[in-house]
């Protein structure tokens, strides 16, 4: 990967990092390993990643790396995260990151999502006096020599001027010029993607983006959620999916499935064992269907609110012998009706990746060479001008090669009219 300039600290960093988010379990140590030995140098955790598990997995492949001499430290850069606090706090919390971390030196330390302080009814101009604060104690960690640079990580960064929770990175800069001209804020991060392009599209300091304000101070940037996109509540994937639940989907099979199983909910004859509650479970799909919109949030709901409750529930009645019949007929109705609702969200994700990749070709041809829409999709974004670094969630090895083979950037313009394309369909 041709590297880039990450802004003021000067350092040179592959154009797609690794963001670690859900990188916690040892399964993720092969796609960590081949990242690094890749050519993808910048790696973004949190001790909220997992509890700090992802923080000790880095520290360990990193170490294991450096160990080998396959990599030195210096060729890693690490980004970590911590609370908006007192200095105690951070201190306190920078030490247990540098030790999960296994290093003596955080390369960016980042306040994680200041902006809560907001949504908890704090109002801006405390909420400015404490990232000064905040930056003042983390210059005396710069001093200490425990980070290098640090920044903030926010998601309303990009967000029009007049939300709730807005953060101005023309205030938060000059908070930082206040400290004097030798100061160590250099790193920003946000999010944009295909359905969320407001760093590049809202004119929000003082008449410029977040990327052109960025760009003016040569402010590193770091992006992330590239290929999850939040519309409303929901989570729609900006990636190509191929069909897990099998079969292809039938026009009439989600309706045929779901009336079967609210007719036998209608006639539930258990509620002295086991409440309607746990098993109504087609009459709370039939009320928030349209609510459904990514298949990726279906499948969190089906595994970690559905099942805890029903499976439990079908073993109770399917014990008692007056209602085991029922039980196995709505066991094997309502996983029609689950599978009926995977395929349908399958097939309604396939249309619309499709979609979004035939209008991003139309608006830059030079994508269609771009084989999949992630591949589209983080081409579009580091062709931004501004752009430095695109975090990815890389957790298999077969993620890490699809990443990391690019594409040439396209023309800056060709970028804003991709965006602009989707924005507009």
């Amino acid at each position: 990967m041709s590297p880039v300039v990450l802004g003021r600290t000067g350092w040179s960093v592959g154009p797609v990092g690794f963001g670690a988010y859900r990188t916690v379990f040892e399964e993720h140590e092969e796609a960590l390993r081949t990242a690094l030995l890749s050519g993808c140098n910048l790696i973004d955790t949190s001790p909220s990643y997992g509890n700090g598990s992802s923080e000790q997995l880095i520290g360990k492949v990193t170490s294991s790396l450096i160990s080998e001499g396959a990599l030195t430290r210096e060729q890693i850069i690490l980004v970590t995260k911590v609370p908006l606090g007192p200095q105690t706090s951070i201190n306190d919390r920078l030490t247990r990151s540098l030790e999960r971390l296994r290093t003596d030196s955080i390369d960016v330390l980042l306040l994680e999502n200041p902006e809560y302080f907001l949504k908890n009814g704090g109002t801006h101009a405390e909420y400015y006096r404490l990232l000064r604060t905040a930056f003042e104690d983390l210059e005396s960690e710069v001093c200490r020599g425990r980070l290098q640079y640090y920044g903030i990580s926010s998601n309303t960064l990009p967000e029009p001027k007049d939300h709730d929770t807005f953060t101005s990175l023309e205030f938060v800069w000059e908070n930082a010029q206040s400290l004097g001209s030798n100061h160590h804020f250099g790193i920003i991060e946000f999010p944009l993607n295909l359905l969320e392009p407001g760093a590049a599209v809202e004119a929000n300091n003082n008449t410029m983006t977040l990327l052109e304000f960025a760009r003016a101070r040569d402010l590193g940037t770091l992006v992330n959620r590239p290929l999850n996109a939040l519309r409303g509540r929901s989570l729609f994937r900006l990636a190509d999916r191929a069909a897990r639940h099998g079969g292809s989907f039938e026009k009439d099979e989600l309706e045929n499935a779901l009336n079967d199983t609210l007719q036998l909910e209608a006639n539930y004859p258990g509620e002295e064992v086991v409440s309607a509650g746990q098993i109504a479970w087609a009459h709370m799909l039939r009320k928030n269907l349209d609510q459904l919109v990514g298949i990726e949030s279906w499948e969190h709901i089906l595994a970690n609110r559905i099942r805890p409750i029903l499976s439990p529930a079908i073993e109770r009645l399917a014990a008692n012998p007056e209602f085991a019949f029922w039980a196995d007929e709505y066991r094997f109705r309502s996983e029609e009706l689950f599978s009926a609702v995977s395929r349908f969200l399958e097939k309604q994700h396939a249309n619309r990746s499709e979609m979004i990749s035939r209008l991003l070709v139309e608006a830059a041809p030079e994508l269609e060479s771009s084989q999949s829409l992630s591949k589209k999709a983080i081409r579009v974004y580091r062709s931004l001008p501004g752009v430095h670094c695109v975090l990815v969630g890389l957790r298999q090895v077969s993620h890490v090669r699809e990443a990391l083979e690019l594409k040439p950037p396209i023309s800056a313009q060709s970028a804003l009219n991709a965006l602009r394309a989707v924005q507009e369909s």
